[in-house]
């Protein structure tokens, strides 16, 4: 019998046939560069498909069949020594059915608590817009002044949609409960961004030990901030997408105004909608805006915390130019930001040259600023494989990117 027939007889690659002949476990005669297998091949392959039924690891099957064809005739001694490897497999099986009924259990119990959940769970959920008694947080870039509200679609007291315009010409809109800008980045565009977010396709396409890195400046600022602080407070988030910052702020902080902001309106957007699709319920004002980060329409000196995620260096990235006096400008004095960035570390690509620039620019602005800069931390590092994710771009085997989180406070000059 060929390879190939010996292959489909029992339903098998012929790669797999191969790999048992590489391991010894089959020994077919070979003619001419072509194997020829006989009815000790056929015992053979009964007797290591019986025994990987029974949970027999390849090795345990090797180290039988070899004992086997050494000792042909067993004795007494040879089948009482084949008999307690049965038994030492019966009961290694008999705990690991224990082990998966135990599992199962647990299984159970979390699919009816989820189960529950799903039908708990609200069919409606809230949207978001803009709430009246935020309006006067907006301001023109150019020349401060207040911006004017023309044409707007207005429900309980939240502006769904209208014209934004100062007298010196600046224009904006609100477009379904958001504000956005003429010059916010509209054409950027990942899937990611998208409401329809699949957060098991996100986890399924990328490395897990790169999401978890991407997480860790969260957790960093989490450690670092008393949200009970924050009840009250004017507080902005610049990037948050991915994180679960902005969950938990909407959640446990009271009665603030918290502005979620984006360069790139296609990410603000399904943002947005992904947590309208939430049952979250909060006493903050919550809004949801998209600007060009040099030009920010927002009043100077308004807010008390200022929470980037990697917003800012991103920006820095695509753009070659650095937003940070444009946030400063809105921060009030003995506000704090919180700040998270990158930095690529590797003699071997040929982006460490652009990192190192982002790094200085960032912390010189910092400087230049006024920050008072009481921290600044490695919050994270991750060494270089075989990623499959867009930080490809960024790194390369046995390469390095670290995470850095500022925490800073801005300080009146002498």
């Amino acid at each position: 019998m060929k390879i190939g027939e010996f292959a489909e007889k029992y339903n098998l690659s012929t790669d797999t046939v191969r790999y048992y002949i590489d391991n010894g476990m089959i020994i077919p005669e070979k003619v001419h560069n072509r194997y020829h297998f006989d009815e000790t091949c056929e015992k053979s392959m009964d007797f290591i498909l019986q025994f990987k039924k029974m949970k027999f690891t390849i090795e345990e099957i090797k180290h039988i069949l070899t004992y086997m064809r050494m000792m042909p005739k067993t004795g007494k001694a040879e089948t009482e020594y084949l008999l307690s490897i049965i038994n030492n497999k019966i009961d290694q099986v008999a705990k690991e059915k224990e082990e998966f009924n135990i599992a199962l259990e647990e299984l159970e119990k979390i699919k009816k608590d989820y189960e529950k959940e799903i039908r708990d769970a609200k069919n409606e959920y809230k949207t978001y817009s803009i709430p009246i008694n935020v309006l006067h947080f907006l301001a023109c870039p150019k020349c401060q002044k207040p911006l004017k509200l023309n044409n707007a679609s207005i429900k309980n007291n939240k502006i769904e949609n209208g014209d934004l315009y100062c007298e010196c010409g600046y224009e904006a809109k609100i477009e379904n409960g958001m504000i956005v800008t003429e010059d916010s980045d509209k054409k950027s565009f990942h899937k990611s961004y998208g409401e329809e977010l699949s957060y098991k396709s996100v986890i399924d396409e990328n490395d897990s030990e790169y999401l978890s890195f991407l997480m860790a400046p969260s957790y960093w600022m989490e450690k670092r901030i008393n949200l009970k602080d924050l009840n009250g407070k004017n507080i902005l988030l610049a990037r948050p997408i991915g994180h679960e910052i902005p969950y938990k702020f909407i959640e446990n902080i009271e009665n603030a105004n918290i502005f979620i902001v984006d360069y790139q309106y296609l990410r603000m957007k399904g943002l947005k909608k992904r947590m309208e699709k939430t049952d979250l319920s909060s006493s903050s004002n919550v809004v949801f805006m998209a600007f060009d980060y040099l030009t920010i329409p927002l009043k100077h000196n308004s807010f008390d915390y200022i929470l980037d995620l990697s917003g800012m260096i991103n920006y820095v990235s695509n753009t070659n130019k650095s937003p940070l006096k444009n946030f400063y400008d809105i921060l009030k004095y003995n506000g704090y930001i919180f700040s998270t960035f990158f930095l690529k570390e590797s003699r071997d690509n040929i982006f460490v040259k652009e990192f190192n620039y982002l790094d200085k620019l960032y912390t010189r602005d910092f400087i230049d600023l006024e920050y008072s800069i009481f921290e600044k931390e490695d919050s994270a590092v991750i060494q270089g494989s075989n990623f499959k994710t867009e930080i490809d771009r960024f790194m390369k085997k046995k390469s390095r990117l670290d995470f850095f989180v500022f925490k800073g406070k801005k300080v009146e000059g002498e």
